[in-house]
């Protein structure tokens, strides 16, 4: 499952980044979102 937190993340890189301060399903991907960005 932590695959597919990662694939949306990376065609949503701009989505992703503003997305993982609003959900907190994306606090464990926050920390691969500056590294993608």
């Amino acid at each position: 499952r932590k695959d597919v937190l990662v694939v949306p993340l990376g065609w949503l890189p701009l989505s992703g980044r503003a997305r993982s301060t609003s959900t907190s399903s994306t606090s464990s991907s926050g920390s691969r979102t500056p590294p993608l960005g």
